[in-house]
């Protein structure tokens, strides 16, 4: 997890607590998608993929401990998409698309 750093670590474990499983069992969970401006973490949390878009640049250790204090399990998280917003400081969901028809 070089995306959040030191807290890397930190960040499986507690994930890990939450899911019920060892560190190594979420790092499966996890990948990393690098875009030219932008890069998204998608983690597969009760069959949804919830996708964190990271900010360009290093992350905050504002935002990097709300993350870790994300519960991806919870209604509104799960399965969303998530950006960080550097005013509130807090991980905030991006509008759902309306559905195709």
């Amino acid at each position: 997890m070089y995306a959040l750093g030191q807290l890397g670590g930190a960040y499986l474990s507690k994930l890990g607590e939450l899911l019920g499983e060892s560190s190594a069992s979420v790092l499966r969970r996890m990948w990393l998608r690098r875009r030219d401006r932008s890069s998204t973490l998608t983690i597969t949390v009760d069959q949804a993929a919830t996708v964190i878009v990271l900010p360009d640049g290093e992350l905050t250790d504002e935002a990097k401990l709300a993350l870790i204090d994300l519960d991806l399990t919870a209604d509104g998280i799960c399965g969303r998409t998530l950006s960080w917003d550097p005013e509130t400081q807090t991980w905030r969901t991006e509008p759902t698309p309306p559905p195709e028809l």
